[in-house]
């Protein structure tokens, strides 16, 4: 590639209900954890 880089950004942003909150305790919330570590991604939560 003649020493160009190419740098990929993916973002992904989940919004739950008021009435359905998502915490660290839901079985979602661990799997999505754990699949963001596996493949090498950044895990961040926003409040």
């Amino acid at each position: 590639m003649n020493g160009n880089k190419i740098d990929i950004e993916v973002n992904f942003k989940i919004i739950a209900s008021t009435g359905n909150p998502i915490d660290d305790s839901k079985q979602q919330y661990k799997s999505a954890k754990e699949a963001a570590k596996q493949l090498g991604l950044n895990f961040e939560e926003e409040d």
